[in-house]
C-alpha cells in the first residue's frame, strides 16, 4: 500500500508543479509576439502538455484517495468500497481538502479544453496559472503540516505552501525551458534560438527568487518537523530529508553553472561565431539533467509523507 501511495503522491506532485511552473513560464517568458511561427508552435505544445498534466493530476488525486482508503480499511479489499471511500472524503480533514482539490483539477481540465479550441489569451493564461497555484499550494492542507494546531500549525502550513509554490516555479519551469532549448539546439539559428535567448534570463531571474524561497521555507519546515541535528542524522525521516537537500543543492549548483558559464556563451553563438560544442545543446542537456534530479527529489518528498517525523 505504501508503494502505491508513494507513486500516487509522486505523480501528483510532478503534475501539479508542472501545471504551475509551465503556466507561469508562459506569462514571464512567453513567445515573442512578432515571431508567429514560434509562438504558435510553443503555445500548441504548452496547451497539450498542460492538459496532459491536468489529467494526470486528477487521476493521481483519485489514486491517492484510493490508497488512503485501502490503508484505513486495512487492505485492498476496502480500496473500492463506497463506504470506506466516503469515510475518507467526508469524515477526515484530508477529505475535506481533497474535495476542493478534485474540483480544481476538473476546472483546470475544462479550462484547458476550452483553450485548445481558441487562442492562448492572457485571460486564459492567468486563469490556468491561478487554478494551478491553488491546486499546488492546497497540498499544504494535508499531510504532516496539517497535523499541527494553533499558531505553529499556521506557520507550518504557510511555509509548506510557499515551499510547494516556489518548487513549482523552479521545477515546473524546467519543462518548457527544456522544450525551447531543445528546439533551439536543433535549429541553431533563427526564431527558436532568439526565443531561447529571450526566455533564459527571464527564467533565471524567476529561478533566483524560487530557489531562495525553497531553501528558506524548507529550513522552517525542517526545524518544525525534525527539531535538531539528532533528528536529521539519527532517524529515517531525517536521512530522507538529507537526500532531498542534497538533490536540490545539486540542482542549484547546475543552475549556477548554466547561468555563469553557459549563458554568456550564447551571445557568441548568436553573432554567428562557431563554437564547439554548441552552448544551446549544452544548456539543453544540463536542463534535462536538472529535470531528472528534480524527479528524484520529488520521489524523496513523496516518501517523506509516509514516514513518521521525529517530532510527530
Amino acid at each position: 500500500m505504501d508503494e502505491f501511495l508513494i507513486v500516487s503522491r509522486l505523480v501528483h506532485f510532478a503534475a501539479a508543479m508542472l501545471l504551475f511552473g509551465a503556466s507561469l513560464f508562459s506569462l514571464y517568458a512567453g513567445a515573442l509576439s512578432k515571431r508567429t511561427r514560434v509562438r504558435a508552435a510553443f503555445e500548441r505544445w504548452l496547451k497539450n502538455t498542460l492538459l496532459a498534466a491536468a489529467v494526470a493530476a486528477l487521476l493521481s488525486a483519485l489514486a491517492w484517495w484510493d490508497a488512503l482508503a485501502a490503508s484505513m480499511g486495512g487492505g485492498w479489499a476496502e480500496a473500492l468500497s463506497g463506504e470506506t471511500l466516503a469515510a475518507v472524503l467526508f469524515d477526515t480533514k484530508f477529505g475535506r481538502v481533497w474535495i476542493w482539490r478534485l474540483a480544481i483539477s476538473a476546472l483546470l481540465i475544462f479550462a484547458l479544453l476550452l483553450a485548445r479550441r481558441g487562442d492562448w489569451t492572457l485571460r486564459i493564461r492567468l486563469l490556468v496559472a491561478g487554478l494551478a497555484a491553488a491546486l499546488l499550494a492546497s497540498l499544504a492542507g494535508v499531510g504532516h503540516a496539517a497535523m499541527q494546531e494553533g499558531a505553529m500549525g499556521v506557520v507550518h502550513q504557510t511555509a509548506q505552501a510557499v515551499h510547494l509554490a516556489a518548487a513549482g516555479i523552479w521545477v515546473g519551469g524546467l519543462v518548457p525551458l527544456g522544450y525551447v532549448l531543445g528546439k533551439a539546439s536543433i535549429e541553431r539559428a533563427g526564431e527558436w534560438a532568439a526565443y531561447a535567448a529571450h526566455a533564459l534570463p527571464r527564467f533565471s531571474r524567476a529561478g533566483y527568487f524560487a530557489v531562495s524561497l525553497v531553501f528558506l521555507s524548507g529550513g522552517i519546515i525542517g526545524w518544525l518537523m525534525i527539531g535538531g541535528f539528532s533528528g536529521l542524522f539519527g532517524t529515517l525521516y531525517g536521512r530522507v530529508v538529507l537526500v532531498k537537500i542534497c538533490l536540490f543543492s545539486l540542482m542549484t549548483a547546475i543552475a549556477l553553472r548554466n547561468r555563469f558559464r553557459l549563458m554568456p556563451r550564447l551571445s557568441a553563438a548568436r553573432t554567428g561565431a562557431k563554437r564547439a560544442p554548441d552552448p544551446r545543446r549544452l544548456l539543453w542537456r544540463s536542463v534535462v539533467v536538472e529535470q531528472g534530479i528534480a524527479l528524484a527529489a520529488l520521489t524523496a518528498a513523496s516518501i517523506l509523507g509516509t514516514i513518521q517525523p521525529p517530532t510527530g
